[in-house]
C-alpha cells in the first residue's frame, strides 16, 4: 500500500514522537531515520525496511519496525528501545527486542 509521504515538501515531514522510551542520544537519529524513510520511499514495506535497516546498523540489532495510518499492537520491548512516531498521516512503531 502506498503512501502520501514520497516527494512531500520536505518542510511537511516534521516526525513527532507520540510516546518514547530510549536514550536522549539517540531521539533525534531517529527522528531524521523516518524522516528519510518517507521522503525516499512511498512503500510502507520499503519504509519499514529502510528504518530497520539503519537502526540495526547505528544501534545493533534487534530492531522491529511497523508502518502505516492505523494498527493496534501490544508488544514487549528491551528498556530504552521504543519509540512511537507520527510522520503526516503515517505512524511508525518502532522496538527492538530479540
Amino acid at each position: 500500500m502506498a503512501s502520501r509521504c514520497k516527494n512531500s515538501d520536505p518542510c511537511e515531514l516534521r516526525p513527532k514522537f507520540v510516546k518514547k522510551d530510549l536514550p536522549t542520544k539517540c531521539e533525534a537519529k531517529m527522528l531524521d531515520t523516518v524522516r528519510q524513510a518517507c521522503q525516499l520511499y512511498d512503500d510502507y514495506v520499503d519504509m519499514a525496511t529502510a528504518i530497520k535497516q539503519n537502526l540495526d546498523k547505528d544501534f545493533g540489532p534487534t530492531w522491529h519496525v511497523f508502518v502505516g495510518p492505523n494498527f493496534a499492537s501490544h508488544i514487549m520491548h528491551e528498556k530504552k528501545a521504543f519509540a512511537h512516531v507520527k510522520c503526516n498521516n503515517l505512524s511508525f512503531l518502532i522496538y527492538r527486542y530479540g
